[in-house]
């Protein structure tokens, strides 16, 4: 599992655009299951520049794909109390 949270000042040391100053706003919670989910925080972070986003990669457990369906839903419920115990407003599985 990675688990990353990105200020403003942080996205622009790693060239991830966008930021709220003023961190006056709830992050977005992006859930990564093992594909694809660092591209769609980077297009995000475009899209949303004054946003901030806390990204939880869970690649101990990837892939997704192969696993029974309830055992997808506990890992997924498990991230998604993860992030929310850290005050997301949202949550996006990417």
């Amino acid at each position: 599992m990675q688990v990353l949270t990105f200020s403003s000042d942080e996205r622009r040391a790693v060239g991830i655009a966008g930021g709220n100053e003023t961190m006056k706003n709830d992050a977005i919670g992006v859930f990564d299951s093992g594909m694809g989910g660092i591209s769609v925080l980077r297009e995000m972070t475009k899209l949303m520049p004054n946003e901030d986003f806390i990204y939880y990669g869970d690649s101990l457990n990837a892939p997704y794909g192969v696993k029974p369906l309830e055992e997808v839903r506990q890992l997924t419920y498990a991230c998604a109390e993860h992030l929310l115990e850290r005050g997301v407003k949202e949550i996006i599985i990417a």
